[in-house]
């Protein structure tokens, strides 16, 4: 499948994810420590039962993780699109994929305006992107129209306990950063605690699948880049000094503890359209 045209800058790139360097930053602490044996990515793919002729659209891309993880996996019948709102974001994935990448189309696009006619999609794919949109409802609405009869839609996303123990971990270390007790997840727009309610408004079956998993960490350093990986760490990134004491708290624990459990909660919510 050829890649579909240039990839131009979109007006509203933010910096957090001008590029993959960030995200990637927070898969390799999950792929590193965690206790499932069947890996996030390979997990997800299994649950993508689809007929041959599948045409899928995939909100959000990133890394291209997804397919990258699952090449040997992908009938060679699926026509996929590859989205995501960061023309930096799409060209690390092309890096990534390599030759592959030429099996799929690429296309700069936001979810809240998704570039299509309706029903050209039996398959959405959302990992992990639908509370960055800043109206989840409007978002699904659109997602519903550009499905077919009958389509699906695979979006994952966390619960409010998701990597608790990390920000309790930053909590201790400097409470400027983030109140003690406080998680980010607790606020997400769309979540495993309101996405099936959310969901429902516009799909007439919703299963949700739970990814059993905790975080082992035994290395410092993965976790200390997913913890600088997200705004809350700011503060952190612009103070060298703040940064080299925060790395020496980490490995005081490790040293003391040997490994520091973290909880994950991640899931998967599939919807079909009538």
């Amino acid at each position: 499948m050829a890649a579909s045209g240039p990839l131009a800058p979109i007006p509203d790139d933010t910096a957090l994810y001008r590029d993959s360097r960030r995200l990637s930053a927070r898969l390799v602490l999950h792929e590193r420590f965690t206790t499932n044996t069947r890996k996030w990515f390979s997990w997800v793919f299994d649950h993508l039962q689809l007929p041959e002729e599948s045409r899928i659209l995939e909100l959000g891309t990133g890394t291209g993780a997804l397919w990258s993880r699952n090449l040997h996996r992908l009938p060679a019948t699926w026509q996929a699109t590859l989205s995501d709102f960061s023309v930096g974001m799409l060209h690390d994935a092309v890096r990534t994929l390599g030759p592959a990448a030429q099996r799929f189309r690429w296309l700069v696009a936001n979810a809240d305006a998704i570039p299509f006619v309706s029903e050209s999609f039996d398959c959405v794919i959302a990992n992990h992107m639908l509370y960055h949109v800043l109206s989840p409802e409007a978002t699904l609405a659109e997602i519903r129209q550009t499905l077919r009869p009958r389509g699906f839609l695979f979006a994952s996303t966390n619960g409010p306990k998701h990597m608790q123990e990390m920000w309790d971990l930053v909590a201790r270390f400097d409470p400027e950063i983030i109140t003690p007790g406080d998680n980010p997840n607790k606020r997400l727009r769309f979540s495993l605690d309101n996405g099936m309610a959310l969901l429902s408004k516009y799909f007439a079956e919703t299963t949700l699948h739970r990814y059993d998993s905790t975080l082992m960490v035994t290395d410092p350093e993965p976790l200390i880049g997913h913890v600088l990986s997200t705004n809350r760490a700011r503060p952190l990134a612009a103070d060298p000094a703040r940064l080299s004491r925060f790395r020496a708290y980490v490995e005081s624990k490790l040293s003391a503890d040997s490994l520091i459990h973290i909880t994950t909660d991640s899931g998967l919510l599939v919807a079909r359209r009538q």
